[in-house]
């Protein structure tokens, strides 16, 4: 299982960062990087994907709102071929900073 006080010696888990926010991708990505973990970025639904067929992961990180394809049908998609326990999937929120037109406040 994936332990946040993990050295890079201990770890080689595999974490695939899905957001369209540059800043949110690269924020997660020093933080996960430095705690050990190998971490892959995509920047919408649709790279994601291609990501997930190509390669395994032990976890992926999912912004739930982006333009485009949004994370509920990429986790719909990958839900069809992989299950729970094969893929977790964990969905975040997106920027408080975002446009009120990309998505409805929850």
């Amino acid at each position: 299982m994936l332990q946040g006080t993990a050295t890079m010696a201990e770890t080689n888990h595999r974490i695939l960062v899905v957001d369209d926010d540059p800043l949110n991708r690269d924020m997660l990505f020093q933080r996960l990087s430095r705690q050990g973990y190998v971490v892959a970025l995509a920047e919408d639904g649709d790279r994601a994907l291609e990501m997930i067929e190509a390669e395994r992961y032990d976890l992926v990180l999912l912004d739930i709102r982006m333009p485009g394809m949004s994370g509920l049908e990429v986790l719909e998609r990958v839900r069809a071929t992989l299950a729970s326990d094969e893929l977790p999937v964990m969905s975040t929120g997106g920027s408080a900073s975002r446009s009120s037109t990309s998505a409805s406040p929850s």
